[in-house]
C-alpha cells in the first residue's frame, strides 16, 4: 500500500500545482478557467487525451507564423487591421519532395454551419458551430479534396465528430513556402486567440525587442523622433517600440530559411524615476482578443501600429507599435484587450504627457510576453525637459 501511495502523492501533487499556480497563464493574467485547469494536468500524465492541433498530425506542435491580433495589410495595404486567428505553418510544403499536403481537421465537434468550395482558390473555407456555442473556421485548403463526411454533414445539419478531416491544404502561391491553416475561433462580437486551447505545446522563447523610440506624438503636428541616445522629450510624447516573436523559421523558394517573426501576445510599459520610483504604472495592451471582423472598427488597427510596419511573410515582417496610443489613466495600472468596447481608449490623441512631471531623468522599462507566457524586458532612459 506505501508503495502504491508513493507513486501517486507525486502525481497528485503537480495536478495541484498546475491548478492553483495556472501552468498556462498569461502574464499576470490567467488564460483558463480551474476546471479547465483541472482537465489540461492529466495531459501531463496522458498527452494523446488532450491533442487536438487542427492539421495532421493532431497529436504535434505545429509552428504559428501569424498570430492574433497581428497587424494586416488589406485591400492593396491601403487599410490596416488586426489579423483574427492563426496561420498554422505546414513544415512540409505541397508538392515538396516526398512530401503531401496535410489535411485540415475540425479541432471540436460541431454543425457545419457554412462551406466555401466555388471560385475560392487558397481562401476556401468551413465554418462549423460548436456546443459551446464557438464558430470554428478553417481556410486555405484544396477543394478538390474535400472530404466526403464535410459535404454530407453541411447538406444535413449533421455534427462532426472532432479530429474530422476536412481537406488538404493548399499550396500558397508566395515567393516562400508558406503554405498554412487559418484557423479561427469567435464568439459573438470577440475572436479570440485559439492557440492556448491547443496541446501539444511548445515555449519557444524568442521574444525579441528592437528599437524604443521616442517621438512627438502624432495629433501635435508633424512627427518627429527625438534623437539622442537619451533623448531631450518635452510635451505630448509616443513612445514606438519595434518588437515580435519568433516561433519558428519559413523555408524559401530556393531552399533557404529565415526567421518566421509573428506578433507579440501582449506589450506593457511602465516609467520610473532616478530612484527607481514607478512613476507611471504598467500599461499593457493585450492582443489575445480582437473585434469579430463583422463588427470589426480597423481605426484600432491605425492606432496601435505605426505605418512603416510590415506584414510581408516572405520579405521580413516587422511590427512598430505605437503602445502610448491606449489610455490608461488607472493609478494602479491598466490591461487593455483589443475588444474593448470603450473605442476613447484607442486614439493618436494619448500619449504620455511629460507635462506631468518634473524635470529629470526617466528609464522606460518595455516589456512583452508571448503565448507560453514568456516574457522580455529592455529599457532606455529619457530627459524630460519642459
Amino acid at each position: 500500500m506505501k508503495d502504491r501511495w508513493r507513486k501517486i502523492i507525486p502525481g497528485i501533487l503537480i495536478m495541484i500545482v498546475i491548478v492553483t499556480t495556472g501552468a498556462d497563464v498569461y502574464y499576470p493574467f490567467p488564460s483558463e478557467n480551474w476546471w479547465v485547469r483541472i482537465s489540461r494536468s492529466f495531459c501531463w500524465f496522458v498527452p494523446t487525451w488532450c491533442a487536438n492541433w487542427p492539421l495532421e498530425p493532431r497529436d504535434q506542435y505545429h509552428p504559428v507564423l501569424t498570430t492574433t491580433g497581428e497587424f494586416k495589410e488589406v485591400n492593396g495595404s491601403t487599410e490596416i487591421e488586426f489579423h483574427t486567428g492563426l496561420d498554422i505553418y505546414d513544415q512540409f510544403p505541397a508538392g515538396a519532395a516526398g512530401g503531401t499536403p496535410p489535411f485540415v481537421l475540425t479541432k471540436d465537434a460541431g454543425t457545419v454551419t457554412e462551406l466555401q468550395q466555388s471560385s475560392c482558390y487558397e481562401k476556401c473555407m468551413v465554418e462549423t458551430l460548436t456546443p459551446s456555442g464557438q464558430r470554428q473556421s478553417y481556410s486555405h485548403w484544396d477543394p478538390t479534396t474535400l472530404s466526403q463526411e464535410i459535404r454530407d454533414a453541411y447538406a444535413n445539419s449533421t455534427s462532426l465528430a472532432a479530429g474530422t478531416r476536412v481537406a488538404q491544404l493548399v499550396r500558397w502561391p508566395a515567393s516562400c513556402d508558406y503554405h498554412h491553416l487559418h484557423f479561427e475561433v469567435c464568439n459573438g462580437a470577440s475572436c479570440e486567440d485559439p492557440q492556448p486551447g491547443l496541446y501539444p505545446r511548445e515555449s519557444t522563447n524568442d521574444l525579441q525587442i528592437g528599437n524604443i523610440d521616442f517621438k512627438k506624438n502624432d495629433a501635435e503636428g508633424a512627427a518627429r523622433v527625438f534623437p539622442g541616445a537619451t533623448p531631450r522629450v518635452n510635451g505630448q510624447v509616443d513612445i514606438v517600440v519595434k518588437a515580435a516573436d519568433q516561433q519558428a523559421m519559413i523555408r524559401g523558394s530556393n531552399g533557404s530559411t529565415f526567421p518566421g517573426l509573428t506578433g507579440i501576445q501582449a506589450i506593457g510599459y511602465d516609467i520610473r524615476d532616478t530612484a527607481g520610483t514607478v512613476r507611471k504604472p504598467m500599461s499593457i495592451i493585450d492582443f489575445r482578443r480582437v473585434q469579430n471582423p463583422i463588427h470589426f472598427d480597423p481605426s484600432r488597427a491605425a492606432v496601435l501600429f505605426q505605418e512603416d510596419s510590415s506584414d510581408k511573410y516572405c520579405s521580413g515582417k516587422h511590427f512598430n507599435y505605437v503602445i502610448t496610443n491606449v489610455l490608461c489613466d488607472d493609478p494602479s495600472g491598466c490591461r487593455t484587450v483589443l475588444d474593448d468596447a470603450v473605442d476613447d481608449k484607442f486614439s493618436i490623441k494619448h500619449s504620455w504627457n511629460t507635462k506631468e512631471y518634473p524635470n529629470g531623468t526617466y528609464t522606460v522599462t518595455i516589456t512583452v510576453w508571448d503565448h507560453a507566457s514568456n516574457s522580455k524586458s529592455a529599457t532606455r532612459s529619457v530627459n524630460v525637459v519642459n
